[in-house]
């Protein structure tokens, strides 16, 4: 019978190694942080276009970056 101590290693064996000392991460954190990555790459990449668009159509540079922020 093997026993696991609260960390769910094996009593008695050694300790992982130390490139792997962090903790598994469930599948949805590592989607969501994946979608939210994506976010951040779409926002980086169109955020001057789109503040130079709006501000062609509102004619006001600071209400422009609002809107876009938006």
């Amino acid at each position: 019978m093997t026993t696991t101590t609260s960390d769910g290693l094996l009593a008695g064996a050694p300790g992982p190694p130390a490139a792997r000392t962090e903790r598994a991460v469930p599948a949805s954190v590592t989607a969501n942080q994946d979608a939210d990555d994506a976010v951040v790459a779409l926002y980086a990449a169109h955020y001057q276009p789109l503040v130079r668009y709006a501000a062609l159509l509102l004619r006001d540079a600071s209400t422009a970056e609002e809107v876009v922020q938006d």
